[in-house]
């Protein structure tokens, strides 16, 4: 795992509770932002950020798998 981030952006996805964008719901958007601007990995803290991270990209990965789905069967019934 290492080597796939040696050399390359880790954004900080971070806030603390006295901060304005202290919420796992902002914590979540910024990471997906953060790697779709080419982050290699992202640092977060507390379970709850984490976890909300880690649902933000689930849900990513269903829309994209069902959007691949859908051309798939599309191509297929030409």
């Amino acid at each position: 795992m290492l080597k796939d981030i040696k050399n390359k952006l880790i954004v900080s996805c971070q806030a603390l509770p006295n901060e304005p964008l202290h919420s796992s719901f902002i914590m979540g958007r910024m990471a997906m932002a953060a790697k779709m601007g080419g982050a290699a990995a992202i640092r977060a803290q507390g379970v709850e950020d984490i976890n909300e991270i880690i649902n933000v990209f689930l849900m990513r990965l269903h829309v994209l798998r069902g959007t691949l789905m859908r051309m798939a069967k599309k191509s297929a019934n030409i």
